[in-house]
């Protein structure tokens, strides 16, 4: 910004008229990053309905429809829900883990002089990563007429395991603070741990120290934390986590979703409609099931709630062997398939007016018995057509 504006005034003629100082931008803006981990659904699910596109931040999509961000610096991880995911581990640009973590911080505080590197020492062998924390408390350069200006320092950060020597390896990482602030600034940078313990880590400046009152560029190393990754793997349920620049937003925004939702069996004569998750049945079923898939079918939903032990009466339906055998196709012998059968056909039969589809998100009791009921509806109706048995409500 510019201090004074306007032209000096006042004098006879002559040489070298004064003219008006100026002020470099502030250039150095410190980032702080939110994370935030979202349950979605008991698993498995499909994913996101339209990847980046089904994913909101206080109701604006995180991709728009050509493709492009209108947020920056927004990293995502996704798990569908199987038994054996993977937990959450972030990638920035260049491919280097960040992770959802814990973090134990210990301060620093000290000035890194040219001649002088600054060394601390990591022993505990459960860390997974160093982040290294410089600050600089006012970085700039006032010239003789009185402008203000950038300044410039060259750094770099090496790390040694158990003695192996500094910098072996490509242990290193050579930094450049470079621009304007006249307040405090601070830069993290991120040491993934894949040595022997201890790890020593140094830095040292490369540029000459400043002698001069107009030259301000003093760095210190603010602080280093130890991380743990979390390895939680949340079997079973799909989640999303997300890490978005704070600066972007006042609050931790509003997060909402477009899913494709949980999967279930269906038989093996039936096609999903990807569009709108339709079953459309060929030929004769054999009575047999397939390996689970999204559908919006809420025959096969009812069904799917019916056999599951996990968040269904799977425990009060299912036969003992059925419940003990790892690889059950989904066929309940307590049950009548066939009803359920021509009850999905009536539903998934192309008509004028539609018949129907379900899309709801079951988290609370109310809407499993809304649910029940309403298919229980669908099954006596279709089922009285061909004279097959009937279900009683719950």
């Amino acid at each position: 910004m510019t201090l004074i504006r306007g032209a000096l005034g006042g004098g006879k003629g002559g040489g070298g008229g004064g003219g008006t100082p100026s002020e470099a931008k502030d250039s150095l803006d410190s980032k702080q990053f939110a994370t935030v981990i979202d349950l979605l659904s008991e698993g498995e699910i499909q994913g996101l309905k339209d990847g980046l596109k089904s994913v909101f931040l206080n109701n604006t999509p995180l991709q728009d429809a050509s493709g492009s961000f209108n947020f920056k610096d927004v990293l995502y991880e996704f798990r569908t829900g199987t038994q054996d995911q993977d937990y959450i581990r972030f990638r920035d640009e260049s491919g280097k883990l960040i992770g959802t973590e814990t973090t134990d911080e210990q301060a620093v505080g000290v000035t890194v002089k040219k001649d002088t590197p600054v060394i601390r020492t990591i022993t505990d062998r459960n860390t997974d990563a160093i982040a290294v924390t410089l600050s600089v408390p006012v970085f700039q350069i006032i010239d003789s007429k009185g402008n203000i200006k950038g300044a410039n320092v060259e750094y770099k950060i090496e790390w040694q395991y158990n003695g192996n020597g500094f910098g072996t390896n490509n242990q290193v990482i050579n930094g450049i603070l470079k621009g304007r602030t006249g307040d405090q600034y601070e830069r993290r940078h991120i040491i993934q741990i894949n040595g022997d313990f201890p790890v020593d880590v140094k830095i040292t400046r490369l540029t000459d120290d400043s002698t001069s009152s107009k030259v301000t560029n003093d760095f210190v190393w603010l602080t280093y934390a130890e991380i743990i990754y979390d390895r939680l793997r949340y079997p079973n349920s799909a989640l999303i986590a997300l890490r978005v620049n704070a600066e972007q937003f006042n609050s931790v925004p509003d997060r909402s979703y477009l899913i494709r939702g949980i999967k279930t069996r269906i038989p093996d004569n039936a096609t999903v409609n990807q569009a709108d998750g339709s079953l459309t049945y060929s030929g004769i079923w054999t009575g047999n099931f397939k390996a689970a898939e999204w559908n919006s079918d809420p025959v096969w939903a009812l069904w799917d709630l019916l056999i599951s032990t996990r968040y269904g009466f799977g425990d009060h339906i299912l036969t003992p062997a059925e419940k003990q055998d790892l690889s059950f196709s989904g066929d309940a012998s307590r049950l009548d398939k066939w009803s359920f059968f021509a009850a999905s056909q009536y539903a998934n039969e192309k008509v004028p007016t539609g018949r129907y589809t379900l899309a709801i998100a079951v988290a609370a009791s109310r809407l499993v018995r809304l649910l029940l009921s309403s298919v229980i509806l669908i099954l006596n109706y279709a089922t009285s057509r061909k004279k097959l048995s009937r279900i009683e409500s719950l």
